[in-house]
């Protein structure tokens, strides 16, 4: 593999993170919880995302994620609802 650096963030990073985190769970999905859930024996993967993140919750939709019912007030930004997700594990 050529081209690969790796580094600490830097200030002026902000943007490339967050498309990286993106992108991330739809190019290795494995990567984000389930192969270790099942091994752990979880029915569920759940989480939670910004009410405001559309782009963020179609990501999860797209990825198996729905909507779980719940909702609860942000414990660190006022006025942020944060809006639960869960994926059913085979």
């Amino acid at each position: 593999m050529t081209g690969v650096v790796v580094r600490r963030i830097r200030t002026g990073d902000a943007a490339l993170l967050r498309d990286v985190r993106l992108r991330a769970p739809a190019t290795d999905p494995e990567s984000f919880g389930s192969t270790h859930a099942r091994a752990a024996g979880a029915r569920a993967l759940h989480l939670s995302v910004a009410g405001r993140a559309e782009a963020a919750a179609a990501l999860y939709r797209s990825a198996g994620f729905e909507p779980d019912g719940q909702r609860t007030d942000s414990r660190h930004t006022s006025g942020l609802v944060e809006i639960g997700l869960a994926k059913r594990l085979r």
